[in-house]
């Protein structure tokens, strides 16, 4: 497969919005194909989804646990040209748990992989002021040099415009 865009995000109806999005963005339908039976065991225990796109594959993850242990990209033998992973901030460890600022661990993991990150987060409510230029920070060690933010309003269309920007580069 050409291209596997990563989505983590805890919220269904956030997560919804994010997935529209990126179908929008690459001329998709949601007619891809999903595959339901092993979705619903997934995203039932593990909160993760993956959904096939004719030469795209779109994984979801609702936790940082489903994110580090069953993203694509992480698993032997799955290649891909271009990975993107879209994040939120704030979100739990395992399914079920109290949410917390797991989508920094996301985009180290990202920095260390080399893969392309964009931030997607509403903090504003979460009273972090230090957030916009510690991803200033971080991003100085991505080999793009460059982490796409969209903060205090979950544009989900903005971050997948910036991140194929990023693709693209």
């Amino acid at each position: 497969m050409k291209t596997c865009i990563i989505i983590v995000e805890d919220k269904p109806e956030e997560q919804e919005k994010a997935l529209a999005a990126v179908m929008s963005a690459l001329s998709l339908t949601r007619g891809g194909a999903p595959i339901e039976c092993a979705n619903d065991i997934f995203e039932k225990f593990l909160g993760t989804r993956l959904i096939p796109c004719w030469d795209s594959l779109i994984f979801t993850a609702d936790n940082l646990d489903g994110f580090l242990q069953y993203a694509p990209p992480f698993q032997e033998g799955m290649q891909f040209e271009k990975t993107l992973i879209l994040t939120d901030l704030m979100f739990p460890q395992r399914k079920g748990e109290k949410e917390n600022m797991n989508g920094l661990q996301v985009v180290i993991e990202a920095i260390e992989r080399g893969i392309s990150v964009v931030v997607c987060s509403d903090t504003d409510h979460h009273d972090l002021p230090f957030m916009p230029r510690l991803i200033r920070t971080l991003e100085k060690s991505h080999l793009k040099g460059r982490i796409p933010v969209v903060l205090d309003n979950k544009d989900w269309e903005k971050a997948i415009v910036l991140g194929l920007e990023l693709l693209g580069s």
